[in-house]
């Protein structure tokens, strides 16, 4: 594969399934599932994590009910935990490094669903 092919395969496996980037590339998915690991693996090697200083906790439906934990102020996904289950999330928040410069969080006030 050449070096252009490997980057859009990286670039585009973060937006699309992977059965449909490998259709496009005409490769197999296990080819852009490989391609995703090492592009996410590079990116991780360059990209720094910001702490936010506004956080958004809520719920999302991805298979089941999910918490996703975003930087409101960049408009990005900061994780994505199993569920919202109050154990979950403040197990994730005890643990979640700079908590300290964290100013204010935003928090669905629907009960979760998941207990």
């Amino acid at each position: 594969m050449t070096r252009r092919l490997v980057k859009w395969i990286g670039q585009q496996s973060i937006k699309r399934a992977f059965a449909s980037v490998a259709v496009e590339a005409g490769v197999t998915d296990t080819t852009v599932r490989s391609v995703f690991r090492d592009y996410i693996d590079e990116l991780e090697a360059h990209i720094r994590f910001e702490t936010p200083k506004w956080m958004s906790i809520d719920e999302i439906p991805l298979i089941r009910p999910r918490c996703v934990v975003a930087n409101v102020q960049n408009d990005t996904v900061v994780d994505i935990l199993k569920d919202c289950n109050k154990k979950t999330v403040t197990t994730y928040l005890c643990r979640f490094d700079g908590r300290g410069q964290v100013k204010y969080v935003a928090r669905d006030l629907l009960k979760p669903s998941s207990g």
